[in-house]
């Protein structure tokens, strides 16, 4: 949801389920014309919005107008050897692909397996990559299989990135790391095989290959997961070589669209019939992704005054399951509402917050207020952390049960409110704290907050490097603290360290 302008306001009558919330830009005019989602009146039923991480499948959400069959006898596409496919260092290679059969071993692509690198599909439906020292199809060279295997007839996405900047070697099928292992050789030696997409030193290709890019750059799983599914400009950096596989019927070139002129030739391919219809990422389902920045009941990045109120978020499964994950949002406004991670969540994991905000923008997720919700479960109720300080966060009214290992945690705000909330827990971390404020700048007030750590030990306020100046000092009083067991040797009511 993009580019809305308030005044707005979405009302429920009755009780809507959605599944994953992702706002971006939108953005009310002020405070009295702001945005408004809400379970309106007192006799509508709750609006919940859920997200199961365990279960998690996405639809692609761009469809590819055409891809290139291969016929696995001797089709294949000529790129030549030019400079820019001659990368010794670092590469990423990715490209979708859709199997016809496995009953050879088949190059999807090739240029040398003792050199720049080469990927062969096996007959078990895996995936190998293989480079080397020697500039051609033999010498020394290192292989590496992708452990998962691909599926005949079905569209997935491949990735292969060589980081030789950390020495390691990594599959992606559909986004997930399938398999990591320790780079061999620091750097390829390149050489004179042509590239090829089909054909290589084994048998040529049997099955549909779409969107092939070729990187001289490692790529992240988040570089990979957010860009596989649609098209790019051509422009990105980095980017070597680019086939959309878009140029079509009667056309015997695969046009480059990267801009540095790598354009290949159809060999051995019939212009008319070998071009088919995509349909790759608007009609694949990518099950099982389990990535944390995907994880997220309701994700926000870059709205401005925005309110929440009377709804309901939750996560089902304990996979990173951030329930809620701020990015870059101004006056952002969560009332009444229930937020509930999964229960199974006991440790320290910072992506299973049930709000999650971690932005190096100055003033980023400024005037977040937090009143009268209930945060049940996670390994955070609330966590915002920002490089630079911000500014106007309110956390009033709320009631905070079962976190296991900090409710509240602010880094770097400045004269933050945190006041009237109640706070039980009955974790067994002994790093638990009720409130944990660190960096904090004028004006902090923590009031009246009730504290409760039935089986932890660890701090119930904790103060690391709060700073202010005459007129803006910082003010806590009248909270009710009771934490640790008997037998506790590093407990505190209150914890102040570097003040």
């Amino acid at each position: 949801m993009y580019g809305i302008k308030g005044p707005v306001i979405f009302e429920t009558i009755d009780t809507v389920y959605i599944e994953q919330l992702d706002l971006g830009n939108i953005c009310g005019a002020n405070e009295i014309d702001s945005i408004v989602f809400t379970s309106y009146c007192d006799d509508c039923a709750r609006a919940k919005i859920q997200f199961d991480a365990g279960d998690y499948t996405f639809i692609c959400g761009e469809d590819f107008a055409t891809a290139l069959d291969f016929d696995g006898s001797n089709d294949y596409v000529q790129l030549g050897n030019p400079a820019d496919l001659q990368i010794t260092g670092s590469m990423s290679i990715e490209m979708w692909i859709k199997p016809a059969n496995f009953s050879a071993r088949r190059n999807p692509y090739a240029k040398a397996y003792g050199g720049e690198g080469t990927i062969t599909q096996e007959v078990d439906g895996t995936l190998n990559y293989f480079y080397g020292t020697s500039g051609t199809n033999g010498g020394s060279y290192q292989g590496f299989n992708s452990l998962a295997a691909l599926t005949t007839g079905t569209w997935q996405h491949i990735a292969i990135v060589r980081d030789l900047a950390n020495m390691t070697l990594n599959w992606y099928i559909d986004g997930v790391l399938t398999n990591t292992v320790a780079a061999t050789y620091a750097a390829a030696v390149a050489g004179g095989n042509n590239a090829t997409i089909g054909a290589g030193y084994v048998s040529t290709y049997a099955g549909q290959i779409d969107e092939f890019r070729i990187w001289s750059s490692t790529r992240s799983q988040t570089d990979i997961t957010e860009n596989m599914c649609k098209t790019l400009t051509g422009s990105e950096s980095g980017l070597t070589a680019y086939y959309k596989m878009e140029d079509g019927s009667g056309s015997g070139t695969l046009t480059d669209i990267s801009g540095n002129g790598n354009a290949g030739t159809l060999t051995s391919m019939d212009i008319n019939t070998d071009w088919v219809t995509g349909n790759v990422a608007g009609n694949t389902a990518i099950p099982d992704v389990n990535l944390s920045y995907n994880n997220y009941t309701l994700k926000m990045t870059g709205t401005k005054y925005v309110t929440f109120d009377r709804i309901d978020f939750e996560a089902l499964a304990p996979d990173n399951a951030t329930v809620i994950d701020l990015r870059n949002t101004e006056n952002t406004v969560f009332n009444d509402c229930i937020i509930t991670g999964d229960a199974t969540q006991t440790d320290d994991d910072v992506l299973r917050s049930l709000v999650y905000s971690e932005n190096t923008d100055v003033n980023a997720d400024s005037s977040v207020v937090f009143t009268n919700n209930e945060f049940i479960n996670g390994s955070y109720g609330i966590f915002l952390n920002n490089t630079t300080n911000t500014i106007g966060t309110d956390i009033v009214g709320n009631v905070f049960t079962n976190q296991s290992y900090k409710t509240i945690s602010l880094i770097n705000h400045e004269a933050p409110q945190i006041s009237n909330n109640e706070i039980t827990t009955n974790t067994t971390l002994n790093t638990f704290a009720g409130i944990s404020l660190t960096d904090i700048t004028t004006s902090l007030l923590v009031k009246n907050n009730k504290i409760t750590a039935l089986s932890g030990d660890g701090n119930g306020i904790y103060l690391n490097n709060a700073t202010a100046g005459a007129g803006t000092e910082g003010n806590i009083f009248n909270n009710m603290i009771s934490i640790g067991t008997a037998d506790a040797d590093a407990t505190y009511g209150i914890n102040i360290e570097g003040a």
